[in-house]
C-alpha cells in the first residue's frame, strides 16, 4: 500500500495536479465552513460491524516531500476521515501545517488517491482542519458526527500507526479535561483505545459508527527519572479532540 501510494502521489505531483502546501497553509485562518454533518444512525453496531462499515470513510493522508538522497517524491503518513461524500474530510491542523511537505494527497481504502486542494476551516488550538479532496465527480463513503460520548462509553479508532494501515483498536472514553494549546484553553478527550505515530487525524468512533472525536497526541508517564534518564514507562495517555470542537467549524448549509 505504501509503494502504491508513493507512486500515485508522485504521478499527481509530476502532472501538476496538486495544490502547494504553502497555499493550503494560507487557508488555515478560515474559521468556519458550510458543511452539514450526516445524521448518525439510531441502532448500535457490534464491534465486528463497525470496521467494515466505517473503514471505507477512513483516509490515509500523505504529505509529499522530496528525498535529499534521490529524485523521487516520498510520503509522510497521517490519518483522516471523510464527513461528506463530495470529498470533505477531517485531519489535524498540524498535519496540514508541515512546511517540509510540498503537497498533500489522501488515499481511500480501495486504493484511490486524490489531491488535497483546499482547507475549508481550521483551528490551531483544537488542532482540527476541515479540507477538501479533488474527487472529480466521484462520491465517497462518509461518516456522521455525534455530539458527545460520555465517560465510560465504548469507542474504536481506525488509523495507520507506523504504516500499519487500517488498524482497529478499541477502548472507552476515560476522561474529559482542559488543555492549553496555541495559547488557548480547549476541551480534550482521553481514551483508552490505542494509537501511535501515523494515527494523527484518525476518527474516534462510537458504537453507532459516528465520529465522536479525532486522534491528536499522546503523553507518557514514567516512573521518576534517575539521573535524568526516563525509565519504567507506566502509562500513555491517548489525547483526542472531542466532536464538539469539530462541530464548531461546521455551519450547516
Amino acid at each position: 500500500m505504501k509503494r502504491h501510494l508513493d507512486h500515485a502521489a508522485h504521478t499527481l505531483m509530476e502532472a501538476g495536479k496538486v495544490t502547494a502546501v504553502s497555499e493550503l497553509i494560507k487557508q488555515l485562518d478560515r474559521r468556519q465552513c458550510k458543511i452539514k454533518p450526516l445524521a448518525p444512525q439510531a441502532d448500535p453496531l457490534t464491534p465486528a460491524q463497525i470496521y467494515p462499515r466505517c473503514k471505507p470513510a477512513v483516509l490515509v493522508v500523505a504529505g509529499l516531500y522530496k528525498c535529499p538522497r534521490c529524485t523521487r517524491w516520498h510520503t509522510m503518513l497521517a490519518s483522516g476521515v471523510l464527513i461528506d461524500p463530495a470529498g470533505v474530510f477531517l485531519t489535524n491542523y498540524h498535519v496540514v501545517k508541515n512546511t517540509n511537505n510540498k503537497a498533500i494527497v489522501a488515499m481511500t481504502a480501495d486504493g484511490k488517491v486524490y489531491p488535497v486542494t483546499e482547507v475549508l476551516a481550521a483551528s490551531a488550538a483544537e488542532d482540527v482542519a476541515v479540507a477538501r479532496l479533488d474527487t472529480g465527480s466521484r462520491r465517497l463513503a462518509a461518516l456522521p458526527i455525534a455530539t458527545h460520548a460520555p465517560v465510560g462509553a465504548p469507542v474504536t479508532v481506525i488509523s495507520h500507526p507506523t504504516n500499519r494501515f487500517y488498524l482497529l483498536t478499541a477502548g472507552i472514553v476515560s476522561r474529559y479535561q482542559k488543555a492549553k494549546r496555541a495559547n488557548k484553553l480547549v476541551d480534550m478527550m482521553t481514551i483508552t483505545a490505542d494509537f501511535g505515530r501515523g494515527s494523527s487525524g484518525g476518527p474516534v468512533l462510537n458504537d453507532r459508527g459516528a465520529v465522536v472525536g479525532m486522534v491528536a497526541s499522546t503523553s507518557s508517564v514514567y516512573y521518576p527519572a534517575k539521573k535524568g534518564k526516563k525509565e519504567q514507562l507506566q502509562m500513555v495517555f491517548k489525547q483526542c479532540i472531542p466532536a464538539a470542537a469539530i462541530l464548531k467549524l461546521l455551519a450547516p448549509r
